[in-house]
Formats: structure tokens, sequence, C-alpha cells
């Protein structure tokens, strides 16, 4: 910001970003500039903060997402901004956010600061990086042969789930239609009876 003249020619600066204001005094024109332009308490080249890179969103779960990046030599802290609204200012190089809705999309980006004369100065704002938590695979499936033709299926319970849906094909490339819809979180085994291998 260049100074302006008062009355009395003396050359009065009041600096920007949050800066404390200062005045500067100088007989000409050229002088007043020279000053503002090296003082210290107005950031500059040297002072700038470079943007934090290799920002990436991660899926820890059906509610869970972590933010990383990469360190920004000189930087006091980050900001952790979703959906455009500022989450946290942390000293690491990750966050991480609990509490989401499963299946919804989140958008994050990430800016870094450094402290100058007691006012912090940022980076420019990363690229913005999405994240959609959801519910994890179902895993551990078994089948084994129970009593009278009977299939018994069983499976881990999937942290988050209100339930299941069990399907079945009656060859190895065959076409899989949905058998039973179990609900809760904890009914981890079928068991598929004989009328039911004979129906198809």
């Amino acid at each position: 910001m260049l100074p302006n003249r008062s009355k009395n020619g003396v050359y009065v600066s009041v600096s920007s970003m949050g800066h404390p204001s200062k005045a500067i005094f100088a007989m000409n024109w050229k002088e007043a500039v020279k000053i503002e332009t090296e003082s210290p308490n107005i950031p500059n080249q040297s002072q700038k903060i470079k943007v934090p890179s290799s920002i990436k969103a991660s899926v820890i779960d059906y509610q869970k997402v972590k933010v990383s990046w990469s360190k920004v030599d000189g930087a006091d802290g980050y900001e952790v901004y979703q959906n455009g609204k500022k989450q946290k200012a942390v000293p690491l190089l990750s966050y991480t956010q609990n509490g989401l809705k499963t299946g919804s999309t989140y958008i994050y980006k990430v800016r870094a600061y450094k402290k100058v004369n007691g006012t912090k100065v940022y980076s420019a704002y990363t690229k913005d990086v999405k994240a959609k938590p959801i519910l994890a695979k179902v895993s551990g499936v078994k089948v084994n042969n129970g009593k009278k033709r009977t299939a018994i299926v069983t499976w881990k319970k999937v942290s988050g789930a209100n339930g299941y849906c069990v399907y079945r094909a009656t060859s190895a490339n065959g076409k899989y239609t949905q058998q039973k819809m179990l609900k809760g979180n904890g009914a981890v085994k079928y068991i598929d009876k004989p009328e039911l291998f004979m129906s198809n």
C-alpha cells in the first residue's frame, strides 16, 4: 500500500492485512515509498509461505475421514476447511474428522500459516479433495454344509451396518439374486434351506 501525503508534507502510511498502523516520515515521495517497501512490519516476498502439497483425503470408516498433506518449511500450523468452513488449526500434517454421514461427499482444502510480528501470514489454499465415507466391504464369508442339505453362510459384522443382504447364484458364472435381507449389525448368519435350492 503506497503512503498518502498529509498537509504538512509528512507521508503517512496505514498498513493492511491486519498489521498495526504506522507512520512514515519522509521529505519526498521516493524516500517514503522506499521506507514503505523495506519496512519489516509488512509481509514481503521473503515472508510469503508456500501452499501445502500432496493433499489427499482418505476414508477411514463409515463415518471418518483423514486429510493429510506435506510439510511446508517455516509453517507454524495449518488450517483445515470442510465444505468451505474452517474445522481446525493443527500443528501436524493430518487431520481426522469423525461423526460424518455415511454416503455423503465432503470437500476439503488446507492452507498453511506462520506468525510474522504477532500476525498470521497465510498461504494460498490447496486444491479441493473429496471423500465419501462408506461401509467397509463384508469379509470373512464362509459356507458350510448343514443338516438336511442346508447351506450355512457366515461372515464378519461390519462396523456401522444396520443389516445385510444375502445373494446366491446356482453356478460359478450365474446371475446372483437376493435371497434374504437380515436386520441388525449382529445378524451374521444365514441358513439356506432345501426348498430354496429346489425352487431354482
